[in-house]
């Protein structure tokens, strides 16, 4: 007989599924927001990564930039990637049962392609996402364009794969003692 007795389970990290996309369906990204469980208020993003499928950046990888990244001016907290324009971000998600973003949104970039995205919310489920990058043969900034779009922001349940984990971990201790 085996038997499982849990007293407490705590979440350490929540994932978010992240989707973007804009009206015009010419920039969106879709991809993993984590966040520290810190209860039911909002919770700072810490790492990320999201990939385009919009018809102006389907295939770019991006990832979140972080609020520890050494670039960041923390009086804002913003990031002025090539010397000129700021991106402002706090990285802050409302989780509730329709997460969102607050005012100042999240930063990703791109390594690959020299672009950042600043997406940011404007009420539930109205969002903006602005695109900055850098001429390397010119050295000037591109400035793409201010889109508004949807974003949905799902959480992703954990505890599921935890379940998993745990029955898997049972039936190894009952075949070890079947075994012995």
């Amino acid at each position: 007989m085996v038997a499982l007795v849990c007293s407490s389970y705590s979440q350490a990290y929540a994932d978010y599924s992240f989707t973007f996309m804009s009206g015009d369906g010419t920039y969106g990204v879709q991809g993993t927001l984590i966040t520290p469980s810190n209860g039911d208020g909002p919770l700072t993003v810490s790492g990320g990564s999201v990939i385009g499928d919009g018809t102006s950046n389907n295939g770019i990888s991006y990832s979140l930039v972080s609020l520890s990244d050494p670039r960041v001016n923390l009086g804002g907290p913003s990031i002025r990637p090539f010397g000129a324009t700021d991106l402002i971000f706090d990285n802050q998600l409302t989780p509730g049962s329709n997460p969102v973003l607050d005012g100042n949104g999240l930063v990703f970039e791109s390594a690959n392609t020299l672009s950042y995205l600043n997406i940011w919310g404007n009420s539930p489920g109205s969002y903006t996402l602005f695109q900055l990058g850098y001429n390397t043969a010119t050295q000037a900034e591109l400035y793409g364009p201010q889109v508004n779009g949807i974003a949905t922001v799902t959480a992703t349940p954990i505890p599921a794969a935890a379940w998993l984990f745990g029955s898997g971990l049972i039936g190894l201790v009952g075949i070890r003692k079947k075994l012995s």
